[in-house]
């Protein structure tokens, strides 16, 4: 920045160097993403509208090894996801204003459990990332294990230096809540998140990471990204606003 006096006798210039580091990967998440497992159960996906590129739509990611047939499951666009006539990602609200999602459902489908179109992604083994939580989190899709672990233990600690290192999830809202901006939190344990429960907002969303099971149920609302190194299960009708990110193969859409 540059200044001048008035009658130009004097003049300043200011000068900041400074850098700035990404934590998840540059490229775009989807909403679903997991090795392997069945696609089963009753729900409605909405697509990452540039997940696979500038309009390129993604629900779902995974190994070609996918059930993709089970229950009666759904995929469609932002403005077909309604509550009746209302568009519910732009007439809905953040949950502490009461806003019931559980209405909301696909108006015209892109994909379903019957017609799988190219929002569902099924890669070979050898092309899909060896871990979807170095995916997340920037790491080459060829990572070993060992680097893998290696990786985890940096994430791990840079959430205990700058968001949240919890041993479950008894105190998961109250502590977040607490904080000023949004937060990368670990879980050493499991994360169970019970009934009608709200984890973050529309404006201040959690990157949570969870070692042991991470179990969504009945009616819980989440706002960000859920990365489970376990048994990660999505059942009883949870509303997920960011994307699931199962690290092992899960029966992560078993339910409703």
């Amino acid at each position: 920045g540059q200044g001048t006096s008035e009658d130009g006798t004097g003049a300043a210039v200011a000068q900041v160097t400074y850098a700035q580091a990404s934590l998840l990967t540059p490229g775009e998440l989807p909403p679903l993403m997991l090795p392997t497992g069945d696609l089963s159960g009753n729900f409605n996906i909405v697509p990452n509208p540039n997940g696979g590129g500038p309009g390129v739509p993604i629900s779902v990611w995974a190994k070609d090894t996918l059930d993709t047939t089970g229950a009666n499951w759904k995929t469609c666009d932002h403005g077909e996801f309604k509550d009746g006539t209302s568009i519910c990602m732009d007439a809905k609200g953040d949950g502490v204003s009461g806003d019931d999602w559980q209405a909301c459902s696909c108006d015209v489908e892109r994909s379903n459990s019957t017609d799988v179109s190219e929002d569902i992604v099924l890669y070979a083994d050898a092309d899909f990332p060896n871990s979807p939580f170095a995916y997340v989190f920037g790491g080459d899709e060829n990572i070993s294990t060992a680097d893998t672990v290696t990786m985890k233990a940096e994430i791990k600690a840079r959430a205990e230096a700058t968001g949240l290192l919890l041993s479950d999830c008894t105190n998961l809202v109250s502590e977040f809540a607490a904080l000023s901006t949004s937060a990368l939190v670990w879980v050493e344990g499991d994360c169970l998140i019970g009934s009608n429960i709200t984890i973050a907002s529309r404006d201040k969303p959690i990157i949570l990471v969870v070692e042991g099971e991470l179990r969504v149920n009945a009616g819980a609302e989440t706002w960000g990204v859920l990365v489970g190194l376990d048994d990660f299960v999505l059942n009883g009708g949870p509303v997920i606003h960011g994307s699931a990110i199962s690290d092992i193969e899960s029966d992560l859409t078993n339910g409703t």
